[in-house]
């Protein structure tokens, strides 16, 4: 993700390592700017669409994605209508403006640490997928994050 925007448009909020708080010398460690938005994105990605008692329009809805979708070209559609539709509902993004997956040509160069990696496991259960996300956000930036998910 490209900085350039004042980390008061991302916040700051609670350091997360693997889904657990972080400390530094005892205390919670914090994570602000671009990082805070780019682990907030990972976050509703990695929620379960409905698993909120206090949100419960909040996550993504895989498990509608895998069960629904039959071939690899509906299951990208699919991800992405859910994609859009989940993080629309963050207030510091005006518009989603592309969205690859690694298997598509160009991610490699946006997200070079995730090349190689398996093209069409989108498809397959139990496999975790890779998304570009290209962005426009609420102060007129234009960045680019890197989210993760997988099958059940």
């Amino acid at each position: 993700m490209s900085d350039g925007v004042p980390n008061s448009v991302f916040g700051t909020s609670i350091a997360l390592v693997d889904g657990d708080f972080r400390l530094v010398n005892g205390d919670l460690a914090l994570v602000s700017g671009t990082a805070n938005f780019g682990q907030a994105l990972q976050i509703i990605v990695e929620t379960p669409f409905g698993s909120d008692q206090i949100n419960v329009t909040y996550g993504l809805d895989v498990a509608a994605i895998f069960t629904v979708a039959a071939s690899v070209s509906s299951v990208k559609d699919l991800i992405r209508l859910n994609l859009v539709k989940s993080l629309s509902a963050d207030n510091r993004i005006r518009q989603i403006d592309e969205i690859l997956f690694d298997d598509e040509p160009g991610f490699s160069a946006l997200a070079p640490e995730f090349a190689g990696g398996d093209p069409g496991a989108t498809a397959r259960r139990g496999h975790v997928w890779h998304d570009v996300i290209a962005l426009t956000t609420v102060a007129g930036s234009q960045q680019q994050v890197v989210v993760s998910g997988a099958s059940p």
